[in-house]
């Protein structure tokens, strides 16, 4: 069984397939991306603490997101490559568009009313603490905004 229909020229398919993964790619990463990553912590290597303005540091931490922008670079290249300018084009006004109705949809699901056995189930993380799991689950979501 084929994924894309037999009929389609490979040409098309190719692009389904790119655009896919652009935006696949792009949504992921603007969903993880309010996370900030310690490239220290990752290297195990002491905090480089460069001085900065007022007499701030700066350390090597940085959005997870970066992690997966590169592919999303690598993928409009390919598709530069096959379909020209307004290839990328194309599809990176269509993946700007996915991800504002990914904002949209997360703003509608963190305005949802929970309903109350979902709050009572998760009123303890598993360390016995008390957990507000509405706020927890709207900050999450929230971030990438």
């Amino acid at each position: 069984m084929e994924l894309i229909q037999e009929d389609i020229p490979k040409k098309h398919k190719l692009f389904i397939v790119l655009s896919t993964l652009f935006i696949t790619n792009a949504l992921i990463a603007e969903v993880i991306g309010a996370k900030i990553l310690s490239v220290e912590k990752l290297l195990n290597i002491p905090a480089m603490a460069f001085p900065f303005i007022n007499g701030t540091t700066l350390n090597l931490e940085m959005s997870v997101g970066v992690l997966i922008w590169p592919i999303v670079f690598i993928l409009s290249d390919i598709i530069n490559e096959y379909f020209g300018r307004s290839g990328v084009k194309r599809i990176s006004i269509i993946g700007a568009g996915m991800i504002a109705y990914s904002f949209f949809i997360i703003y509608i699901a963190t305005e949802a009313p929970p309903a109350n056995f979902w709050i009572d189930n998760n009123a303890i993380d598993p360390q016995g603490n008390s957990l507000n799991i509405n706020y927890a689950y709207s900050t999450i979501f929230r971030q990438g905004w």
